[in-house]
């Protein structure tokens, strides 16, 4: 698959959130449902951080599939779609059923098995 994306290619849906330095919107791409994550292009190295995404390959990060970087000075990342929501919607959403200290824990654990990996990966705190 190519990991540069042409812009063009994707079709950007409705935003799904923002925060200081990002704004998703959910997307279509190569007729899957997908999220871009849409960063202001400043001194942070996108380039490497997308590359050591791509190759993180764990059943608790999602996936990335490509970036595009576009005149408006902003990169773009495609990544895996999560239709359940995002933790945070899951924990604090409005209308979702209250959840066990087993369901709780469990998320705390995926959560750590992801950050550890990604720690093996690139051998630098991810958290800072």
């Amino acid at each position: 698959m190519e990991w540069i994306v042409n812009y063009r290619d994707i079709r950007v849906k409705e935003k799904l959130g923002s925060d200081r330095y990002s704004a998703v919107n959910k997307a279509e791409w190569n007729n899957k449902t997908i999220v871009v994550k849409r960063f202001k292009y400043d001194d942070f190295d996108y380039l490497d951080f997308a590359d050591c995404l791509r190759v993180s390959n764990h059943e608790n990060i999602l996936k990335v599939y490509g970036y595009t970087v576009r005149i408006d000075d902003h990169f773009y990342l495609l990544m895996e779609y999560a239709d359940c929501g995002s933790l945070h919607e899951q924990i604090h959403g409005t209308g979702v059923e209250k959840y066990t200290r087993d369901t709780a824990l469990n998320w705390m654990y995926q959560c750590a098995k992801g950050i550890a990996f990604l720690h093996q990966l690139i051998q630098l705190p991810i958290i800072v």
